[in-house]
């Protein structure tokens, strides 16, 4: 991609990163997205290198408005749309394809408040979990981000879950400090 930046419109390497580097981050990422940070941290280098290669940042250049300019989220924020698009269609609706899945057996648990509360919170039970690498198994992670993201939960498709997530994550990159 860097011999290709000065002879190609930043529009055009931006499809070169779509179309070469995206799948591969995205392939089973829900198997190996839950790995150590610090394996993680060397894709997350090399997506940023990337990204400041599309547009003609220098080398050290921060890259979080970048990646918000560029409409990209990282390695860590596919990792977390793909769990909960897993999930999204495990729960909702469910059908004969998902039927023996992770989060079919799991219930959902309505909060319990003594006061009158307009909305009762439903959420995915979680399943126990006494290690770490339990905790980062696909149907513990997957209520836990559920619960994280239950407002996203209410949409009415796929497509829209997965546009709301994209735009969150986007949007959430810009206002972190």
């Amino acid at each position: 991609m860097y011999k290709l930046r000065y002879k190609l419109p930043a529009k055009s390497m931006l499809t070169l990163y779509n179309t070469l580097i995206l799948p591969h981050l995205m392939y089973c990422i829900i198997v190996w997205g839950c790995a150590g940070k610090t394996i993680l941290d060397r894709l997350l280098k090399l997506q940023k290198r990337c990204v400041r290669i599309i547009t003609y940042s220098k080398y050290m250049a921060h890259t979080r408005l970048l990646f918000q300019k560029l409409g990209i989220m990282k390695i860590d924020d596919i990792y977390i749309v793909q769990i909960l698009l897993l999930v999204y269609k495990c729960r909702f609706p469910p059908c004969e394809i998902y039927s023996c899945s992770f989060f079919y057996k799991y219930k959902f648990l309505y909060s319990e408040n003594p006061y009158n509360m307009r909305q009762v919170k439903r959420q995915l039970q979680i399943p126990f979990f006494r290690t770490e690498l339990r905790r980062h198994s696909i149907s513990c992670i997957g209520a836990i981000l559920f619960n994280k993201f239950i407002s996203f939960s209410e949409a009415l498709s796929i497509f829209t879950l997965k546009k709301q997530l994209k735009s969150h994550f986007i949007n959430s990159n810009s206002q972190l400090t």
